[in-house]
């Protein structure tokens, strides 16, 4: 991910630039808070063979997401457009990294944070 972020600390992506990249660590329980928290992060999703994302079948590869909610059954992510549920089986075996970004539009501009597409659903106590 180092040479996208690279590039697009010096070239806009989707009319801003990048202004900050931390890493996260990945867990259930860390992307829980950082949901909350953050609203929307980038994960890095790799499989060596034909996976699941969802319910739609890919073959083996990397993909960047957003994580921008959850359920009691896992991440929502955005993947091709689309708003997808994971479960949190998938989450964990594909989700290698999580990142969050702030970004901004230029000279003197406000530092702002990946806006959320999706609602964060609190589990239910059982």
């Amino acid at each position: 991910m180092g040479p996208l972020f690279l590039y697009w600390k010096r070239h806009r992506i989707g009319g801003v630039f990048l202004a900050s990249v931390k890493q996260y660590p990945h867990h259930r329980i860390d992307c829980i808070h950082a949901v909350k928290r953050y609203k929307a992060l980038f994960i890095l999703d790799v499989t060596t063979s034909t996976a699941n994302i969802g319910t739609a079948s890919y073959g083996a590869g990397i993909s960047v997401m957003l994580v921008d909610g959850y359920t009691p059954k896992g991440p929502l992510v955005v993947w091709r457009a689309h708003t997808i549920q994971m479960t949190w089986g998938q989450w964990h075996r594909q989700v290698k990294a999580m990142w969050r970004i702030t970004t901004h539009t230029g000279a003197r501009s406000k530092t702002t944070t990946i806006s959320t597409t999706t609602t964060t659903v609190s589990p239910t106590a059982s």
